[in-house]
């Protein structure tokens, strides 16, 4: 196409000239400096009309930062920035040739604007530069993780450690039968706190489902330890927890499965006192089975279902202290297990939630 422009002819110029029309870029004909002829592409990018184009010096459309690099360049190709009529700077692509026009030398120059590609160009590198910037807070808020939960993991429990030796020395001495139970309830809270403090260093350095490490574990007796943990907390609350599962429900899992029922109840024995009972019962499926705790207190409305499992979410429970965070574990815990958490109205009145796990485990 642009050949046609440079050769000779016999034909009237804008004979000659009507394959520069067909190029989706701008031409432009420059004979001792002066602009002789430019196509329709080339008078959009410019904003220029064409009479007002032919007889300009070419330089004058070179943005006045870019003017001195064009007039000591010699590379037919280069990239420059065109003033357009408004005032706009447009980069443009130019790639010139000698030819012979109407007789005389003259200089072919093909135009592209490159603006969307200088866009997509800034773009990905401001994307690049946000990139390496939250990469560089990611490694920060790792370290400052695992340094919180190095921290947490040995400050908690060495006195978690001194607690449990006293509670041993007033076991060994005390002979009072009521004090002795309180002890060892003691104890066996002191022992969770230990459990509770490396499974959620574990927790928190899980990557991946992959890195879970399972056992063939019987989910009827892991819900009968949590609940004759909390059945003494039940009781003060004048609350009772009927636990309904008898068959075993043999499960590939790992033991802190047992947090998703223990949050359960405890949440129950927190927020539903005034239905006085919790019942736990399972299901067994053909794909799945399913661990239910039931209250009967005023139930979650529809709205706040999904939200009370995300991180941070709880309803407005005055007068109720806690983090937040229990029911987000608990939905994450079943998701490294490849299983899911959710909650249903119970009948007829209360809340049902649910933990599923796939049959056989993950």
């Amino acid at each position: 196409m642009a050949e046609a422009v440079q050769q000779r002819c016999s034909f009237a110029v804008p004979l000659c000239l009507i394959p520069a029309e067909k190029i989706n870029m701008g031409v432009v004909i420059v004979q001792d400096g002066r602009i002789r002829f430019v196509n329709s592409k080339f008078t959009e990018i410019s904003g220029f009309e064409r009479e007002l184009l032919i007889g300009k010096r070419f330089v004058e459309l070179i943005s006045p930062e870019w003017r001195p690099l064009y007039e000591i360049n010699d590379d037919p190709e280069y990239e420059v920035e065109i003033l357009t009529r408004s005032g706009e700077r447009v980069p443009a692509e130019v790639s010139t040739s000698l030819i012979d026009f109407n007789g005389a030398p003259a200089e072919m120059a093909l135009v592209r604007d490159i603006s969307e590609q200088r866009r997509l160009e800034e773009e990905l590198f401001r994307r690049q530069e946000e990139l390496i910037a939250m990469t560089y807070e990611l490694e920060q808020s790792n370290y400052l993780k695992d340094l919180f939960l190095d921290i947490m993991r040995h400050d908690l429990l060495n006195p978690i450690g001194v607690a449990g030796n006293f509670v041993e020395l007033l076991l060994e001495e005390e002979r009072d039968a009521d004090k002795l139970e309180l002890l060892r309830a003691v104890r066996r809270s002191l022992t969770k706190a230990v459990e509770l403090v490396e499974n959620a260093t574990k927790f928190a350095k899980l990557g991946s489902k992959k890195s879970l490490e399972l056992e063939n574990l019987d989910l009827r007796d892991l819900v009968a330890e949590v609940v004759h943990d909390l059945a003494p907390l039940a009781e003060r609350e004048g609350m009772r927890i009927e636990n309904r599962i008898t068959e075993s429900l043999p499960v590939r899992a790992n033991r802190i499965i047992a947090e998703v029922f223990a949050n359960f109840i405890s949440n129950a024995i927190k927020y539903a006192p005034e239905g006085k009972r919790i019942v736990v019962e399972a299901e067994r499926g053909e794909n799945s089975v399913r661990v239910k705790v039931a209250d009967f207190g005023s139930g979650v409305p529809d709205e706040d279902k999904e939200s009370i499992f995300n991180r941070f979410t709880r309803r407005d429970k005055k007068g109720v202290k806690g983090s937040g965070l229990g029911l987000a574990i608990a939905k994450k815990i079943m998701e490294l297990h490849c299983g899911r958490v959710w909650v249903e109205d119970n009948t007829p009145r209360g809340a049902v939630f649910v933990a599923e796990l796939p049959a056989g485990g993950a």
